[in-house]
């Protein structure tokens, strides 16, 4: 036992390591992070400056709608290429060279992902929540309902935390499925955004929405009481992190008897 753990903590400080020299990876990653600060500015001035006066609530949501609008696509994107880029540059045979247990890899580079995908997800709401209310109050407009109590932010950062994590998981799952930088990216960008929109909401078969696992995620962050779950909507968060872990259980386990890439 203390021979693995002592091997699974090697590579947690391995990944760190390549963290460092990643360069590819860590611009994806601040370009993500400086797309969502600017997108939840933009959705908070654009909710300050043109609600009705009579309808303003206490909404914290909003400058957090750049993290759920862009900073997910783009933790996907790094994801995978902190999954799969290292077996392109050779990587991948040196650490199986230390580690020949290839689960003890993929699940060292999962913890690390889901690590800094909340740290990331903690710090771009804060940041974007704070630039809102200078830029708001700058342009001349209260900015008291972008707020909220302490029990209204922290429920927006538990939901974008397991959002956070989920996006991981289910990233790292069809990375590890795939194996290749370019059908990974096609698939977890492609699923979100067009493949459950494809599901029809009216029919026979529109109790399919019901269970997939994106429309689950956001149902509690969205507030969409149209969308009659077969649970509480923050249950829908919690049945896509199970999706999610599920999925990258898959991939670690498909990985798990890969043998050295000699060509790289």
């Amino acid at each position: 036992m203390s021979a693995q753990s002592t091997g699974f903590t090697r590579q947690m400080k391995s990944e760190m390591t390549k963290m460092r020299t990643d360069s590819v990876g860590n611009s994806v990653l601040l370009l993500t992070f400086l797309g969502s600060v600017a997108w939840g500015v933009f959705n908070a001035y654009i909710t300050i400056a043109y609600q009705d006066p009579t309808e303003a609530a206490t909404n914290p949501r909003v400058p957090a709608g750049g993290l759920a609008q862009i900073g997910f696509s783009g933790l996907m994107v790094w994801s995978v290429l902190v999954l799969l880029n290292s077996k392109t540059k050779g990587f991948w045979n040196m650490r199986v060279l230390v580690q020949p247990r290839r689960s003890v890899l993929s699940i060292a580079t999962l913890v690390h992902l889901t690590a800094w995908s909340v740290v990331f997800a903690v710090v771009t709401v804060l940041v974007s929540t704070v630039a809102a209310v200078v830029v708001v109050e700058m342009l001349g407009h209260d900015s008291s309902s972008l707020i909220g109590t302490p029990g209204e932010v922290g429920t927006v950062l538990v939901q974008m935390v397991g959002f956070a994590v989920g996006v991981t998981w289910f990233t790292a799952g069809w990375a590890l499925i795939c194996n290749n930088i370019g059908y990974a990216i096609s698939v977890v960008v492609f699923w979100p955004f067009v493949g459950e929109g494809m599901f029809p909401s009216e029919g026979s078969l529109a109790w399919l929405r019901e269970f997939l696992p994106f429309v689950n995620a956001l149902a509690w962050y969205q507030g969409d009481k149209e969308l009659q779950l077969p649970w509480p909507a923050p249950m829908g968060l919690v049945y896509f992190l199970l999706l999610s872990l599920i999925l990258a259980v898959v991939g670690v386990w498909l990985r798990r008897k890969e043998t050295l890439d000699l060509s790289s």
